[in-house]
């Protein structure tokens, strides 16, 4: 499958109030990245909020954005045809389409985004140790079926960093899917590795086409909630456009 990067490689986010950069690879017609959506002030944004997406609308023309109220849920939306520039769906932590032009987004802030494409369908999610207990990717994997299906694993807090207590162990009592080395002792403490059990996950469903972001949210200089407690967010856009025309 022919890989482009749009820009030179995944890197450190802008500083600037609007994200004068966008990274993020194509894959075929899709398209896949991450970028700085603080507001003009450095605050935070509310989700219903248009500024972030059409900020960089210039780069994306004709693409109309689709946003969450996102809850560390399991719930996915099915978007349809592009109805408005921007519109909020409410409360969920997944987006999924057949449709050109539609622009899904998340933010995040420590959460793994996790894309998924075939050749008929493109699927964005917002991955939390609570969603990712709940089954929020085996639900978003059902979206989807053949051999083509690649799933791109976004920058978010690994396991370095990711320290839990029983509390969070016990939300993962019911999930079924393989937990294998997604809980480490090390140091007398008890770490989580969300990234770990999503290949486990992956790899039961038969999926080895998987592209994943190497740093960590939390000491490598992206947005992290659990480092400084941030309002800031990192924004992950997923888009398919056909016929695509991009510059080098």
């Amino acid at each position: 499958m022919p890989t482009k990067n749009l820009f030179p490689s995944w890197s450190k986010l802008p500083s600037s109030s609007h994200p004068d950069a966008f990274y993020g690879l194509q894959l075929d017609s899709d398209i896949m990245g991450t970028y700085s959506i603080c507001g003009t002030n450095g605050s935070e944004l509310d989700y219903t909020s248009r500024e972030p997406w059409f900020s960089i609308q210039d780069q994306f023309p004709k693409i109309s954005f689709v946003s969450l109220n996102q809850t560390h849920s399991n719930l996915i939306h099915e978007v349809g045809k592009p109805i408005a520039p921007f519109i909020n769906l409410g409360e969920g932590d997944g987006l999924t389409t057949t449709e050109t032009g539609v622009g899904l987004t998340i933010r995040t802030a420590d959460c793994m985004p996790v894309w998924i494409r075939d050749s008929q369908r493109l699927t964005l999610l917002h991955v939390g140790y609570q969603g990712l207990a709940k089954g929020i990717l085996e639900k978003g994997l059902s979206y989807h079926c053949g051999d083509d299906v690649t799933v791109m694993l976004g920058v978010h807090i690994r396991s370095c960093c990711l320290e839990i207590r029983q509390d969070i162990i016990d939300l993962f009592s019911a999930y079924t899917g393989s937990m294998d080395g997604g809980i480490l002792h090390r140091g007398g403490k008890t770490w989580l590795d969300m990234s770990q059990i999503v290949k486990n996950t992956l790899r039961a469903y038969g999926i080895h086409n998987i592209l994943e972001h190497p740093e960590c949210s939390c000491h490598q200089g992206w947005y992290s909630y659990r480092r400084n407690r941030t309002p800031l967010r990192m924004g992950h856009l997923a888009y398919r456009a056909w016929p695509l025309i991009l510059s080098d």
